[in-house]
């Protein structure tokens, strides 16, 4: 038996496998390919094979409807957390059809569930301030939950009002615009109007992007211009965006698009629609067609 003279190789490829695993098993959705090479530094030809690799040992699977990467069935970290989290729909759920409190024991039987995972579920819950328990032992949906709620209307509210300069933005700049809030660090699309052009960007609506380094991230940290960044979503694609001053949570428009294809058209005449676009939004909002709370 003969040994390794140089484990270095192998040492790296296990190296960038556990990076990946642990960077797409944080991820709350499905992460582009692009997102995956950039957040764990692997070159591109290396990162499609190790994902090929993993996703036929079943740790990784692409979802084709996202156009993303997600955990596989064999990631036991992240089905233990999927599974917690559907146990705890199922059980928030069951407030929706019952007024008043709802007991342990009418959760267990409506639900379909274990006594034992009905009462974790309501214990996770409750910690996180979603259920209140009541001294007759019925459980009621918590304050946190209902503010959640509320912002519904907020998110709504803020969609109809940007859908006019969204829609603008898309047809002045020939890209995909975009509209973007701030989200627990990241950046959340919220809507999007799509380039008519064959190649462009499409279905962000619902994902969550990184700030460090991209240009909603400069913008969320700039509000006084446009910011252009290259290859920060992939390589060959140019992003310019733009945040509302004084709001909070931030909010910006943003367009994207083939780098290419930007320069010809100019970036800084980009950057002036992409501003005016966020001011139009501003203006709207500030004229009572969204109430921000």
């Amino acid at each position: 038996m003969t040994e390794d003279r140089n484990p270095r190789p192998v040492a790296s490829a296990a190296s960038r496998t556990l990076d990946i695993l642990e960077y797409v098993g944080r991820q709350p959705l499905p992460v582009s390919t692009a997102s995956i090479a950039t957040a764990c530094a692997i070159p591109r030809s290396t990162l499609r094979a190790l994902l090929r690799l993993l996703e036929e040992r079943g740790y990784v699977m692409y979802r084709e409807a996202d156009k993303g990467w997600t955990s596989g069935e064999k990631a036991p970290v992240s089905r233990t957390d999927n599974l917690e989290f559907e146990h705890g729909m199922a059980v928030l759920e069951l407030f929706g059809t019952a007024g008043g409190g709802v007991s342990l024991e009418d959760m267990v039987d409506r639900s379909g569930l274990s006594r034992d995972v009905v009462a974790r579920s309501l214990t996770a819950l409750a910690g996180f301030g979603l259920v209140v328990p009541a001294s007759d032992g019925t459980y009621g949906l918590g304050r946190r939950l209902l503010g959640i709620a509320s912002r519904v209307g907020w998110v709504e509210g803020l969609q109809m009002a940007a859908r006019p300069a969204l829609t603008r933005l898309r047809d002045e700049s020939g890209e995909t615009a975009s509209l973007l809030v701030e989200d627990a660090g990241y950046a959340l699309y919220l809507d999007q109007v799509e380039s008519r052009f064959e190649l462009r960007c499409r279905g962000w609506v619902g994902r969550r992007a990184r700030l460090e380094g991209t240009s909603v991230g400069a913008a969320f940290s700039d509000a006084s211009r446009a910011h252009v960044v290259a290859d920060a979503v992939d390589q060959g694609v140019t992003a310019v965006a733009c945040a509302l001053r004084d709001i909070k949570p931030a909010v910006g428009v943003n367009i994207i698009g083939p780098t290419w294809r930007l320069e010809e058209r100019g970036l800084d005449q980009l950057a002036g629609l992409v501003q005016s676009a966020a001011l139009e939004l501003a203006d709207a909002l500030a004229g009572g067609q969204a109430a921000l709370h």
